[in-house]
């Protein structure tokens, strides 16, 4: 049986845009705790998955923001751009984990990368 990564099985066939939700997915969970701090503003008025949608849109606005920098396409991340996200990210991390922890997800992240066409 194999583990998934984020959501892919990497036995399978997938894209970068498939990489790119996954990165999406891992980034959250590492910076859950951060994150979460959202919780302490005034959320009285709004849902669990309204919370949740938010923190998502966080990410997924760092993780644009971070391809458009390097020159990379948003909508459709090419491997070098994936390349690129996942070594500016590693970078970005470091404000907020250990290197042991960037070094697993990154290995993680980049197994699919290298999967990729």
């Amino acid at each position: 049986m194999t583990k998934t990564i984020y959501g892919i099985d990497p036995d399978k066939k997938f894209n970068s845009n498939d990489v790119k939700k996954a990165i999406i997915k891992c980034f959250k969970e590492a910076h859950k705790e951060i994150l979460d701090e959202y919780e302490s503003y005034d959320t009285t008025n709004m849902s669990k998955e309204e919370i949740e949608k938010i923190k998502t849109l966080n990410i997924e606005i760092l993780i644009k923001k971070f391809l458009k920098e390097a020159g990379g396409d948003p909508k459709n991340p090419s491997k070098e751009d994936l390349e690129n996200l996942c070594d500016k990210l590693a970078e970005f991390a470091k404000n907020f984990r250990s290197d042991d922890i960037i070094k697993k997800n990154y290995n993680k992240i980049m197994k699919l990368v290298k999967k990729l066409n």
